[in-house]
């Protein structure tokens, strides 16, 4: 054999700042082509999106330019221009992965985090250039950044009494080459959010995003079968720091049920929402195998958890047991109003 190498401090390489991020894109991004790019301009629109859901924001804008920038406004609060150990808060969630540049509320604001939830900083450290304004009231504050340095400080001056961030990045061509922000696979994402936060008012490109009555307004799209009006429930509910929204009909068909799932805004083959959904049609009729009941039954379930447990690290399956028993205790409070209804039909699905 020969010499052992040795190991000492001397062969431990320390990564500064957003240099991981750098060094491993795909790690925090997923890849470094066109779909990686959609995650960065998703975690600017997470980070609006928590706005909203705290009562702070009502327009939501995104747009990727001809030549490449891409970029998210919202009317919230703005990112906080408060300092913190010399450096304005802002500029800390922008330069570190762990910092978030808003006060948020446990628990709500947890639900916006479509994505991978890492921050804004990763999306400035894989960007050439990034460029933020803040308003807030009469203060308007701008800066810029390349590759997740400073490279023009924070400068305020007065503002003209309007609120919210405006943030623009161009994706650095040493880590995404040639690609550019896919503006149709963004139109697909950001209609699904528009549809579960109808409240806010979303545009891409300058048009405006339906969200056509949210869950409810998807159940018709979901199957060719004609749907029993009659049969139809709708749902929103929070308890604690979960929520469930969801609604349910039943079509003419006999088909296994046919379910659009979500978890915190993002797509999921929702195990733990047909488990719930389930188990809310057990309480019903008891003595029937609830697969028996959702046949022909269309639906839209999104539950949003703090810390929803999914069943690999690709987040595609929710294995939650806090969200299952959520959706049932939801469903089960729908179905009471008129419970002796939701038997007889449920027990006429044979």
């Amino acid at each position: 054999m020969g010499e052992r190498a040795e190991y000492d401090a001397s062969k431990i390489v320390v990564l500064e700042g957003l240099e991981p991020v750098r060094k491993r894109p795909r790690m925090y991004i997923g890849s470094t082509d066109a779909a990686g790019i959609e995650n960065m301009v998703l975690e600017l629109v997470s980070n609006a999106l928590s706005e909203h859901l705290e009562g702070h924001a009502g327009r939501i804008s995104v747009g990727v330019t001809p030549t490449g920038w891409c970029e998210v406004e919202d009317d919230g609060r703005g990112l906080s221009l408060e300092v913190h150990r010399g450096v304005p808060i802002a500029e800390h969630a922008l330069t570190r992965i762990v910092w978030d540049g808003r006060s948020r509320q446990p628990g709500r604001a947890d639900w916006a985090k479509c994505l991978h939830g890492v921050g804004l900083a990763v999306v400035n450290g894989l960007s050439s250039r990034m460029e933020v304004t803040i308003r807030r009231g009469e203060l308007l504050s701008t800066m810029a950044f390349e590759r997740g340095i400073a490279s023009e400080p924070l400068v305020t001056r007065p503002g003209d009494g309007s609120t919210g961030t405006h943030i623009r990045f161009m994706p650095d061509a040493e880590i995404f080459g040639a690609a550019r922000g896919d503006v149709a696979r963004l139109r697909e994402c950001l209609a699904d959010i528009a549809h579960l936060a109808p409240t806010a008012t979303w545009s891409l490109q300058g048009e405006v995003l339906d969200g056509d009555g949210g869950p409810a307004g998807w159940l018709s799209r979901l199957t060719a079968a004609p749907l029993l009006e009659d049969a139809r429930v709708s749902v929103r509910h929070v308890v604690g720091n979960v929520l469930v929204d969801a609604a349910l009909d039943w079509s003419t068909g006999s088909g296994p049920p046919e379910l659009l799932t979500f978890a915190n805004f993002a797509r999921t083959r929702g195990q733990s929402q047909l488990d719930g959904v389930l188990n809310a049609l057990r309480s019903l009729v008891p003595d029937r195998d609830p697969a028996e009941l959702a046949r022909g039954l269309v639906g839209v379930v999104h539950v949003g958890l703090s810390q929803p447990q999914y069943g690999g690290a690709t987040k595609e399956v929710l294995l939650d047991p806090i969200a299952e028993a959520a959706i049932a205790d939801a469903l089960v409070n729908a179905f009471a109003p008129r419970r002796e209804w939701w038997e007889r039909f449920l027990e006429g699905r044979r």
